[in-house]
């Protein structure tokens, strides 16, 4: 049975991680769509997607992004607050108030998924219907 320190720190690895792979996949998306605008300006053929088919996940994984840079910061921000406020007070610990930096942690962890799953869903399904498409020969 886990005590509350090994949650806490297997909170903090998996939150971590999460991170980690929003970053991964985010950079992921924004590269295979950037390929596909590059490969759509080329003129040589006919693109496999059109650009406007992939900015919308590009979009998305950017606020993926801006959504982990944005609970990071406020972490930051939230923390400082705290050791000052623990350095008037000369305690050694103290809980962290329930305020908006701490929302806006949450919500910006949820939104850093939330976007970037999104984001791989839509280009993993317009690629596919592109694939398809072109299977059966019916595509533009």
């Amino acid at each position: 049975m886990p005590n509350k320190n090994e949650v806490i720190e297997n909170l903090n690895w998996v939150t971590e991680r999460i991170s980690d792979r929003v970053w991964t996949v985010s950079v992921g998306v924004i590269a295979v769509s950037l390929s596909y605008i590059v490969e759509s300006a080329s003129g040589k053929s006919a693109p496999f997607l059109q650009p406007q088919q992939v900015a919308i996940p590009a979009v998305l994984a950017l606020l993926a992004l801006l959504s982990d840079l944005v609970q990071y910061v406020l972490a930051n921000r939230q923390n400082i607050a705290l050791l000052r406020r623990m350095e008037a007070e000369g305690v050694d610990e103290m809980r962290f108030p329930k305020d908006w930096m701490r929302a806006g942690r949450s919500a910006a962890f949820s939104a850093k998924f939330g976007f970037c799953l999104i984001a791989v869903l839509w280009i993993t399904v317009v690629t596919g219907v592109r694939a398809i498409e072109l299977m059966q020969g019916t595509g533009p």
